[in-house]
């Protein structure tokens, strides 16, 4: 078996860094650093509610200074050319950002940036697989606008309205982020009688874009 969303993933990867950082990476380079970056994540995500003495794993934390050495040396290759985090690059290198600040905003875009654009590309051919009608009806549609795909993928997009029904579909079944929290730092006074300063308050757009209050047929493509 294939696996699709691994394939797909790390080629999306290494074009996400050249786009942000302006490196071509070689394909052993970018599985390299995809595999990190993916193992590191979900060291995180299992290891973010253990006890504290569970987190210090030693192979992990050489991982994330490898990946920390490793994205603090592509500055110079961002500083001056034309990619997307050459202002990033530019403030850290005049000491207007601390190292830490740049490694948080850089990984945090390089993650974001892959891995939820193939969360929801991976769940839209999982639906199309499952409803073959729909499959078909895009089918058609887009040979009837075939002219469009010399275009770029805006434009079939504001053009081609079934495509745009199926990408708001998969999001609203598998939203890429289940959940998100804030913490309130300021309280309204009409909501002091329900609310602590300081509580953390979780919305969950997954459990929202299920809701039978919202949706006449919430668990249906």
């Amino acid at each position: 078996m294939v696996d699709v969303y691994g394939e797909v993933s790390w080629r999306l990867f290494a074009l996400n860094c050249e786009l942000l950082f302006n490196v071509a990476l070689l394909p052993e380079e970018a599985r390299h650093w995809f595999d990190v970056m993916t193992q590191l994540s979900d060291h995180a995500m299992v290891y973010g509610w253990s006890p504290q003495r569970w987190r210090g794993h030693k192979r992990f934390r050489a991982m994330q200074v490898a990946l920390d050495d490793w994205l603090w040396g592509m500055r110079s290759s961002m500083v001056a050319s034309n990619a997307l985090l050459a202002k990033l690059a530019q403030a850290s290198l005049a000491d207007d950002i601390t190292r830490s600040q740049y490694l948080g905003e850089v990984k945090n875009i390089l993650f974001a940036s892959y891995d939820t654009t193939m969360t929801a590309m991976s769940w839209g051919l999982h639906a199309l697989a499952m409803n073959q009608g729909v499959q078909q009806s895009l089918r058609r549609r887009l040979v009837s606008h075939a002219h469009l795909q010399v275009e770029s993928g805006l434009t079939i997009y504001q053009q081609c309205e079934p495509v745009r029904h199926l990408i708001a579909e998969v999001l609203r079944l598998y939203p890429s982020v289940f959940a998100s929290e804030r913490r309130l730092l300021e309280v309204p006074a009409s909501l002091q009688d329900r609310f602590m300063l300081n509580t953390v308050m979780m919305c969950s757009p997954y459990w929202l874009h299920r809701h039978p209050r919202y949706c006449q047929h919430p668990v249906a493509f």
